[in-house]
């Protein structure tokens, strides 16, 4: 969907004019890899890159949270949270953390490889992987892979419905209370 138009004056030089529709954007974002696939989160989106093994994660009611400056993150599975794995069977050790924000929220996810930080071309995905799937553009890597752009918001709407999920699968305590009277 772009044009290319060249003019020409002879003894001032040629001017090229590049013309990309609006849905193509250049952005620096960060390619990982999970479950085969590789995705991109906009380098504007990524706070933090951390290695968990030099954090203390804490097991919370709903799932795990991690410690990142001065505030208590909630942390889900990437590879869970996206599909690669469910969270029943066995998760592969997932290293490292990266840290986002929407803007209005920051979690923290955990992942089993960072592949880079490039600059891509984003380019929109059909609208049946928007629909059902929740990816909102693709790129290609200068070796030909294929990365995939997921729906931030929409990732972390599935994250913390998945804790939601969770502590709704804890049974209720039954609570008891003694009234005494010695009048």
């Amino acid at each position: 969907g772009a044009s290319v138009q060249m003019e020409t004056t002879v003894g001032a030089g040629t001017a090229l004019r590049l013309t990309l529709p609006m849905r193509l954007s250049r952005e620096r974002a960060l390619v990982f890899g999970q479950g085969g696939l590789l995705y991109a989160i906009p380098a504007r989106q990524v706070l933090d890159l951390i290695s968990l093994r030099d954090q203390n994660v804490c097991e919370v009611v709903g799932g795990s949270a991690v410690w990142h400056r001065e505030s208590m993150l909630p942390l889900s599975s990437m590879a869970a949270t996206l599909g690669a794995v469910s969270e029943a069977r066995q998760r592969p050790v997932e290293p490292l953390g990266i840290i986002v924000s929407t803007g209005t929220e920051r979690w923290a996810f955990s992942l089993t490889e960072v592949i880079g930080d490039f600059e891509l071309l984003r380019k929109p995905c059909d609208e049946l992987l928007t629909a059902n799937l929740g990816y909102v553009g693709s790129a290609t890597l200068d070796d030909g892979r294929l990365v995939l752009y997921p729906n931030l918001p929409a990732l972390l709407h599935r994250a913390r419905d998945s804790r939601i999920a969770y502590k709704r699968s804890i049974p209720a305590l039954r609570r008891r209370i003694l009234i005494v009277d010695d009048s």
